[in-house]
């Protein structure tokens, strides 16, 4: 076991007509599926990183997204942004900023999930925080956004 370098990554592939995403895991956190109907669900169990195992195992997620879905794949900044208590966002704060933000699109969706992240930590220096957002209009138009 190599622990001095590996990285975390997703590898996926949509198909922009029908919505069926494909993706392999490996060791990045679980990405957040909102439906158009507001859920949050996390895909995943996480697989293993690169670079640690000489044979390591991926998880493969097949899902399909619907007219209004959009998938977040965020950094671990993210969910392990902390308060000066030491509490963490954790997927259940971020399920919530997605919650809460649901009406917004685009950039305006991801400048203010990184709001309220740096509002929860009230100016605790936090590891570095990117994310890509994918929406799924289902007309066979898809809008990646890449905000890091």
């Amino acid at each position: 076991m190599n622990t001095d370098t590996y990285f975390t990554m997703i590898y996926a592939e949509l198909n922009h007509m029908t919505g069926h995403l494909r993706m392999v895991q490996a060791g990045h956190p679980h990405p957040a599926l909102q439906r158009a109907d507001g859920t949050v669900t996390h895909l995943g169990a996480g697989g293993m990183p690169i670079g640690v195992f000489e044979s390591p195992l991926f998880d493969e997620i097949d899902v399909t997204l619907g007219p209004g879905d959009r998938l977040l794949i965020a950094s671990d900044g993210i969910t392990e942004a902390t308060t000066p208590n030491g509490r963490q966002l954790g997927n259940d704060g971020l399920e919530a900023v997605m919650r809460t933000n649901a009406f917004l699109n685009g950039h305006s969706f991801l400048e203010s999930m990184a709001w309220s992240v740096s509002e929860y930590c009230r100016g605790e220096r936090q590891d570095d925080m990117s994310a890509v957002l994918v929406e799924f209009r289902g007309t066979g138009k898809v809008i990646h956004l890449d905000d890091g």
